[in-house]
């Protein structure tokens, strides 16, 4: 599979890593069972988090699939920032970066 946002990056779907644990690059939590992988980019993603859509619409506001980390942004739900809260994939609207 190759997802729209990781350019130039296959990933491999597999059933389970062997070895020390894997955690998925979209958002934070442990793969504990299927993931795509690749290895040259150190790369791991829940089937769940791989097929994301690059832009959902709420409340009439467009919201855009980013994978840069921006510890600066402000949740828009909850009106909070911190440094995990941004270390991961998140929508944002083009008013929030």
């Amino acid at each position: 599979m190759e997802h729209p946002l990781l350019k130039n990056c296959k990933l491999d779907f597999r059933l389970k890593l062997t070895g020390a644990g894997r955690w998925c690059n979209a958002c934070g939590d442990e793969c504990l069972g299927f993931l795509y992988y690749n290895g040259d980019r150190d790369i791991d993603l829940h089937p769940h988090c791989a097929s994301l859509p690059r832009e959902v619409v709420i409340d009439g506001v467009s919201f855009k699939l980013h994978t840069e980390k921006d510890s600066t942004l402000i949740c828009y739900r909850c009106q909070q920032k911190g440094a995990r809260r941004n270390s991961y994939w998140s929508y944002r609207s083009r008013g929030n970066g």
